[in-house]
C-alpha cells in the first residue's frame, strides 16, 4: 500500500513539474513576442518599415496561444503591409488579429488615418459555435381530458382467487378526484449553431433530461357482476384512501429553433422558437404509497426493510412525441475571453400529444391480448395500487446554462 502512495505522489509530482516548465516555456516565448513588437514599433518609427516586418514575421514564426501578443503583432504587421502598398497581405494579417479578437479596435489617436480608414471595413461575425450546458427543468403537469368514468379490469378464470373483493367475474375502480404536482428535475445538453448573418442563426442540439412528477388520487371501489344478458352495476364505495404515485421519466430530445440576437461585444439578448423531437427512454414509478403504507419498500423474513425496485411502467407510456418551444437568453462575455461567451436561456415547451397509451380499461379499444406484458402490468397496478392513468401531458420550463464556444469569420464591408 505504501508503494502505491509513493507512486502517486510521484505521478503528481511530475504532472505538476511538466505543467511549470510548460508554462514556463509558453511564458518566454510570449515575453519573446512581445519584444519584438517593441523593436518592430521603434523600427516603424524609424521608418525602417522593411525590417520592423522581418522582425515580427521572424518572431511569430514558433509562437502559438499568447493571444494578446499575436494579435497586437499581427495588427501591426497589417499597418506595415499597408504602408509599403502590399494590400492583399495586410488584409490577410488583419482578418487573423479579428480571429484571435473578434472585438478588437484600434486606437483612434494612435493610428494613421489611412489604417484606420482600412481597418472600419472589416467586421469579426459568428461563423458556427457549440454550447455544452445544464438544465433545469420545472414540469408542468396537466390532463385536458381526465378519465373520471368507472375503469374496469376483466379479470380471467385462473385470477379469480386474486379478486380481493371476492368477485370472480370483474372488478373495478373509479378515481373521484386527481391531483398533478410538477417537480424540479436536471438534464445535460450540448446546442450547434451557425449563424446566418450577424443577427440569425439556426440551431440544433441533444439533450438529455429527467422529468418528474406526482400524481394523488381519492379513490373509490365499485364492482361490475359481468353476465351477458343483464350485467349488474354496483355503486361506488368511497374509501377515503389516497394514492400517491411519483414518476419520473428520462427522455432524449433533440430541438431545432431560430435564434434572433440583439447587442453586440460583451452582452447579446436573444429571442428564440423552435420544436423538438422527444424520444422517451424510461418511465418508472419511484414513488408508490396507497392509504399511507409504501409499496416500494418490503419487509423481509427477518423483519428488516428492504427498498424494491421502481415499477417500469415505460410500456403504458406513448415513446414518441414533439413539441413546441418560446424562450429568450443572454450571453455574457468574461473579461478574459475574446471569443467565448457564459450564456443563460430560457424556455416554455408545450407537448403536442399525451403520455399515456389509453387508459387501464380491459380489453382496451385496440382489442389488445390480455396477456401482453402491457395488459399484464396494468392489472398488476390495478389490483395493487387501484390506479389508472388519466390521459396527461408534460409541459415544462427549462432554465440553462452554458459556455458558448464561438468561432468568426471576417466580413468586408466593400
Amino acid at each position: 500500500m505504501r508503494a502505491i502512495y509513493l507512486l502517486l505522489l510521484a505521478f503528481v509530482v511530475t504532472i505538476g513539474a511538466t505543467t511549470n516548465v510548460y508554462s514556463q516555456k509558453k511564458r518566454d516565448k510570449c515575453a519573446f513576442l512581445k519584444e519584438g513588437i517593441k523593436t518592430a514599433e521603434r523600427y516603424y518609427i524609424d521608418g525602417d518599415l522593411e525590417r520592423a516586418i522581418d522582425v515580427l514575421e521572424l518572431r511569430m514564426e514558433d509562437v502559438s496561444g499568447c493571444s494578446d501578443e499575436r494579435r497586437d503583432a499581427l495588427s501591426l504587421l497589417s499597418k506595415l503591409y499597408l504602408l509599403t502598398n502590399e494590400d492583399q497581405k495586410a488584409e490577410e494579417e488583419y482578418t487573423k488579429a479579428l480571429k484571435i479578437d473578434p472585438s478588437f479596435k484600434l486606437n483612434k489617436e494612435l493610428e494613421p488615418t489611412d489604417m484606420l480608414y482600412f481597418a472600419k471595413n472589416y467586421r469579426a461575425i459568428p461563423r458556427w459555435s457549440y454550447t455544452p450546458q445544464i438544465n433545469y427543468l420545472q414540469t408542468i403537469m396537466y390532463a385536458p381530458s381526465q378519465i373520471h368514468s368507472i375503469e374496469a379490469a376483466y379479470v380471467p378464470t385462473n385470477q379469480a382467487n386474486d379478486d380481493p373483493f371476492g368477485f370472480e367475474d370483474s372488478i373495478a375502480f373509479s378515481n373521484i378526484t386527481t391531483r398533478y404536482d410538477g417537480y424540479t428535475s436536471f438534464g445535460l445538453g450540448v446546442r450547434g449553431s451557425f449563424y446566418l448573418n450577424r443577427f440569425f442563426e439556426f440551431s440544433g442540439g441533444v439533450a438529455l433530461n429527467n422529468k418528474r412528477f406526482g400524481i394523488e388520487k381519492n379513490t373509490s371501489n365499485s364492482r361490475t357482476v359481468l353476465d351477458q344478458v343483464n350485467p349488474i352495476s354496483l355503486t361506488p364505495i368511497p374509501t377515503n384512501e389516497d394514492l400517491v404515485i411519483q414518476e419520473s421519466q428520462m427522455w432524449l430530445t433533440l430541438p431545432v429553433m431560430l435564434r434572433l440576437n440583439l447587442g453586440k461585444d460583451r452582452f447579446i439578448y436573444s429571442f428564440h422558437i423552435g420544436a423538438e423531437r422527444n424520444q422517451l427512454l424510461r418511465a418508472r414509478f419511484t414513488g408508490a404509497r396507497r392509504g399511507g403504507v409504501d409499496l416500494l419498500v418490503n419487509e423481509d423474513d427477518n423483519g428488516q426493510l428492504e427498498i424494491l425496485e421502481p415499477i417500469n411502467v415505460t410500456s403504458l407510456r406513448e415513446r414518441n412525441h414533439w413539441s413546441l418551444f418560446a424562450g429568450m437568453g443572454l450571453k455574457f462575455r468574461p473579461v478574459n475571453s475574446k471569443r467565448n461567451y457564459i450564456s443563460f436561456d430560457m424556455k416554455y415547451a408545450q407537448y403536442r400529444y399525451f403520455l399515456t397509451q389509453g387508459t387501464a380499461t380491459y380489453p382496451n379499444e385496440q382489442n389488445e391480448d390480455l396477456s401482453s406484458e402491457r395488459n399484464t402490468l396494468r392489472q398488476k397496478l390495478l389490483f395493487q395500487l387501484g390506479y389508472s392513468d388519466d390521459n396527461f401531458a408534460l409541459d415544462y420550463v427549462q432554465f440553462s446554462l452554458g459556455y458558448t464556444f464561438t468561432f468568426y469569420r471576417v466580413k468586408n464591408k466593400k
